[in-house]
C-alpha cells in the first residue's frame, strides 16, 4: 500500500508482524481506561449494596447465624396487635435487626412483588402464592426430625394436619403455626341438653327450621365475608359423605364447581335458620370473636359457628358455653348415596378448614437466607407460639392463652384429638382463592337478605366459579390437585 505525503512516498505492508504490533498496541490502550472504568463502577455499585445478602437456597448451616446489619424483613399477612412486644421477643433471643410490616390479604395481593425474607400468611393463599412464585421450597434442614411430609407422622412431632397445611402437591412449602378449623360453640343451656345429635334435632332444640328463602335486613358493614363462608362451609362438612382428599369443590375431571349439589342448599337453610335465633343473626355474619361471645354469653338455648384460633382475647378468655358435634347421619347425606364400603372407609366427621391458620415460608426475594431460617425455627418454637397465640389470629398455642377452663381452649384440645387429615378439607387453597370466596360471599348475602333464594344464590355463585376457573385455564385442573396433595 501507497501512501503520499508531499514529496514522501511510504509504503506500508498491512500484513507486516511490525504492523499487527503496532495495531494490537492501540487495541490495549483504549481497553484499558475501559476496563479500569468498569472495575470502578463495579466497587462503586458493589459499596451501595448489602454485602452479606444470600439467594435462597435448600442449604441450611450448620454454623451459629451470625447478624448482619440489614433487617431481616418479615411480612406477616394478618392484624398484629403488639408490633413491639413481638420485636422485643425476637431481640431477646437475636441480634439480628427485624422489620416487621403487618398487611392484609387484599393488600399483599395488590403488590407487584414480595420484597420481603420471611413471608407469614394464611394458608389459603398458598396456590396463590406458589402461582405468583413468591414462596419457595422450605429448605429441608429447617424442618424438625421426621417432619419432612412424607406422610411418616407416626414421630412426628408437628401434628398430620399442620404438615398437609403447609405442603402444596406433596411439597412442604413452609412452616404451619396452626390449622384454623370451625366449632359449634353452644350456650350452656343448650350444650348441657345437647352435646352431640343430628341437625333435626338440634334445630328442634332450638325451635328453628330450616329455611331456603329467608328475608333479613342487614348492612354490608355488618358482614364479615370470610366468616360467613367459613360458616357455610362448616356446615356442608357436616353434610356432605364426600371424601376431603379428593376434593368437596370442583369436580376433579371437569373442574365444574359442585355447589348446586344437594348438600350445599341444605347448609344454606340451615345458616337461615341458626340466622333465626334470637338476636342470632350477627351470628352468621359477624365476626369469629362476635359469634362466640354470643353463643357462650347467651342464657337461653343458642348456637353459633367459629373457630377458636380466631378470637380476640375477650372471646378467647370466656369460660362460658360448651361445644357441640353434628352426629354422622348416612340418612342425611343425600349428595352421592355412596355404597355402604364406601361409606365405610369415608370419615365419619369431616371438618373444614378455614384456611386462616397461618404458615410461615422463606420469600423467593430471600436475601438473608441463614437469618430467615433462623427466623422460621423461632417463630414455630412451643413458648414462641404461645407468644403468637395472644399477637396474631390463626396461630395455636401449645398452652392456654388464658385460664385453662376457657372454652376457647377446651375446643382447641377437643379439636387436636379428633381431627385426621382424612377427615380434614383444606380447600380452596388453589390460585384465585380470594375470587371464589369473595363471590360466595356476595351470593350467601343475597340469599340472607331475600333477593335470591337458596338455589338461585348457589347457581350464580356456581357458573361465576367455572368462569373463574376458565379464564384461568387448563392449568387449573393441575392447581386443585395440587392444592389438595394429590
Amino acid at each position: 500500500m501507497k501512501i503520499a505525503n508531499g514529496d514522501i512516498t511510504f509504503r506500508i505492508d498491512p500484513f507486516s508482524a511490525r504492523y499487527m504490533f503496532a495495531r494490537s498496541l492501540s487495541r490495549v490502550s483504549l481497553l484499558v481506561p475501559a476496563s479500569i472504568l468498569c472495575g470502578l463502577i463495579g466497587m462503586t455499585l458493589a459499596g451501595c449494596q448489602p454485602t452479606d445478602v444470600k439467594a435462597p437456597t435448600d442449604e441450611v448451616s450448620d454454623t451459629p447465624v451470625v447478624a448482619s446489619k440489614i433487617p431481616l424483613r418479615v411480612w406477616i399477612v394478618a392484624p398484629l396487635t403488639e408490633p413491639d412486644l413481638l420485636q422485643r421477643q425476637w431481640l431477646a433471643s437475636s441480634e439480628q435487626p427485624l422489620e416487621l410490616r403487618s398487611l392484609t390479604a387484599l393488600e399483599l395481593l395488590q403488590e407487584s412483588q414480595c420484597q420481603c425474607d420471611v413471608l407469614i400468611y394464611p394458608a389459603n393463599l398458598m396456590g396463590e402464592l406458589i402461582e405468583r412464585s413468591w414462596i419457595v421450597k422450605l429448605p429441608s434442614g429447617v424442618l424438625q426430625e421426621n417432619d419432612s411430609g412424607s406422610g411418616d407422622t407416626e414421630h412426628s412431632t408437628t401434628p398430620a394436619t399442620w404438615l398437609a397445611q403447609a405442603a402444596y402437591g406433596g411439597e412442604v412449602k413452609g412452616l404451619s403455626l396452626g390449622c384454623s378449623v370451625p366449632v359449634f360453640v353452644a350456650s350452656n343451656a343448650l350444650a348441657e341438653s345437647h352435646s352431640a345429635g343430628s341437625w333435626e334435632s338440634l334445630l328442634a332444640q332450638l325451635q328453628i327450621e330450616a329455611n331456603e328463602s329467608p328475608q333479613f335486613s342487614f348492612e354490608a358493614a355488618d358482614v364479615s365475608p370470610d366468616a360467613l363462608v367459613d360458616r357455610f362451609f362448616a356446615i356442608v362438612a357436616s353434610l356432605s359423605d364426600r371424601d376431603p382428599g379428593y376434593g368437596m369443590l370442583f369436580d376433579l375431571q371437569s373442574m365444574q364447581a359442585r355447589l348446586t349439589d344437594p348438600e350445599y342448599r341444605r347448609a344454606a337453610g340451615i345458616m337461615a335458620a341458626l340466622a333465626s335465633q334470637p338476636k342470632g343473626l350477627a351470628s352468621i355474619l359477624g365476626s369469629h370473636s362476635l359469634a362466640w361471645t354470643w353463643a357462650a354469653s347467651h342464657e337461653t338455648p343458642a348456637l353459633a359457628i367459629a373457630a377458636p384460633t380466631l378470637l380476640d382475647k375477650p372471646a378467647a378468655a370466656l369460660a362460658t358455653g360448651g361445644i357441640v358435634s353434628i352426629k354422622w347421619d348416612s340418612a342425611e347425606r343425600e349428595s352421592t348415596s355412596p355404597s355402604a364400603d364406601a361409606l365405610a372407609e369415608r370419615p365419619q366427621i369431616a371438618w373444614w378448614s378455614t384456611g386462616a391458620g397461618l404458615v410461615a415460608s422463606q420469600s423467593s426475594q430471600c436475601r438473608q437466607t441463614n437469618q430467615a431460617n433462623a427466623c422460621l425455627r423461632w417463630l414455630v418454637d412451643p413458648a414462641m407460639r404461645g407468644v403468637l397465640a395472644t399477637l396474631l389470629p390463626g396461630v395455636e398455642a401449645g398452652a392456654p392463652k388464658g385460664s385453662g377452663e376457657a372454652l376457647s381452649w377446651i375446643a382447641e384440645q377437643g379439636l387436636a384429638q379428633s381431627i385426621t387429615v382424612k377427615g380434614l378439607s383444606l380447600e380452596p387453597r388453589l390460585p384465585s382463592t380470594h375470587l371464589y370466596r369473595q363471590t360466595l360471599a356476595d351470593e350467601l348475602q343475597q340469599f340472607l337478605s331475600g333477593k335470591k333464594n337458596a338455589e338461585q344464590a348457589l347457581q350464580a355463585a356456581a357458573q361465576r366459579w367455572d368462569e373463574i376457573t376458565r379464564n384461568i385455564g387448563s392449568a387449573q385442573r393441575r392447581n386443585y390437585e395440587k392444592s389438595l396433595n394429590l
